[in-house]
């Protein structure tokens, strides 16, 4: 509740994300925060504030019913092979290029992975670090 999230808002919070769905937002991100919005009759922050799991989400969702629909059935082997030879999938974190194979089953990788700090109570922003 908001109560919780001033709370939080007075301590420094860094954590990993994969996606901060900020501006600039692709035109893709954006037709699906509009989308989401319409659908669950959402606030307009409420996606903001969940974008990194949301964003995962959505992308493993899409690679999974990609592999199914390439395979016709819903058996856990078949869907398992299909998914190690899956080609380029553009999703929202990334474009998966590929987004698993036999010995990868991991679609993100470390490089995915940035850090995040809780901003006020209701953003997260990107951490941008610098080497000098």
């Amino acid at each position: 509740d908001k109560k919780e999230l001033e709370l939080l808002a007075d301590n420094e919070i860094i954590f990993p994300q994969t996606i901060f769905l900020m501006p600039p937002i692709t035109d893709k991100g954006k037709k699906i925060m509009e989308d989401y919005r319409e659908f669950f009759h959402s606030e307009p922050d409420v996606l903001l504030q969940t974008s990194s799991g949301f964003a995962n989400t959505y992308d493993l969702v899409h690679l999974l019913a990609k592999a199914i629909r390439k395979t016709g059935v819903v058996d856990r082997n078949r869907v398992r092979e299909e998914l190690e030879h899956l080609s380029i999938h553009e999703g929202l974190v990334k474009e998966y290029n590929p987004p698993f194979t036999k010995d990868k089953h991991d679609a993100l990788e470390q490089t995915d992975y940035k850090l995040g700090r809780f901003l006020g109570t209701d953003r997260v922003v990107p951490i941008i670090l610098t080497t000098q």
